[in-house]
């Protein structure tokens, strides 16, 4: 992002891009990612049982929890940093 900025002539100082900004913002993105993997965005693929349906729902809620747990859990380490 740092070089983006750059290469677009910002060039302010102050501007801070900390390791777990930069962390969350991918967790974010990843989280928009994932969204696309929806059962109803992959009927395009073909027939899916109601099985399968479930169970893809069940992992992308765990894995969607998981990242923004570890988002939340950045966000607090943010807060006592400053």
């Amino acid at each position: 992002m740092l070089k983006l900025f750059w290469c677009l002539g910002i060039h302010d100082k102050s501007l801070n891009l900390s390791a777990s900004w930069s962390i969350r913002t991918s967790l974010d993105y990843l989280l928009l990612l994932l969204e696309d993997a929806t059962p109803e965005r992959l009927k395009s693929y073909g027939e899916m049982s109601k099985d399968t349906v479930n169970e893809i729902n069940i992992i992308l809620m765990e894995i969607s929890s998981f990242i923004q747990e570890t988002i939340n859990q950045l966000k607090k380490i943010k807060n006592i940093e400053r």
